[in-house]
């Protein structure tokens, strides 16, 4: 099966699932897949704003392997308007991945923070993007594949 299949099951499902649990795995499962851009991601913005901390947080992972702007974009608006401090380490997280040159005064503001794992994340994602943008062909980080078990 394609990514662009099991991208689009997934999100089909998004919108069914209201346990957060479910809804969470949902979006993570989606983190670990590239998403092509005719894929319609609205299920995964409305989730930006969900009450439920885990759900936003893993809707904010699940914008991993997109591509600017419109993915970048919600990620600047939830970035710019939280007050909580996981929520911009996640979006600094993911914008170290997806972002570009038009996130780094966004971040750069989170430098000054009083937080460090907020500032920390911000600086991460600040040279990620930096390097990025300079290089002439874009390499997209490969993930490690977890262990599939002890001394086999």
């Amino acid at each position: 099966m394609r990514a662009s299949e099991c991208s689009s099951i997934l999100l089909s499902y998004l919108d069914k699932e209201t346990n957060k649990y479910v809804v969470s795995d949902l979006l993570r499962a989606l983190s670990e897949i590239r998403k092509p851009n005719h894929l319609d991601l609205g299920p995964v913005f409305r989730r930006l704003e969900d009450d439920r901390w885990l759900v936003r947080y893993s809707a904010i992972e699940a914008l991993k392997y997109t591509d600017p702007p419109e993915p970048e974009n919600r990620l600047l608006q939830l970035l710019q308007n939280t007050t909580d401090p996981n929520d911009m380490i996640y979006c600094q997280a993911t914008l170290s991945e997806i972002g570009t040159a038009k996130a780094l005064p966004f971040i750069e503001k989170n430098l000054k923070s009083r937080k460090r794992d907020v500032k920390m994340s911000a600086q991460f994602a600040i040279e990620a993007i930096k390097v990025r943008e300079s290089s002439p062909v874009t390499v997209r980080p490969m993930r490690s594949k977890r262990p599939t078990g002890l001394g086999k």
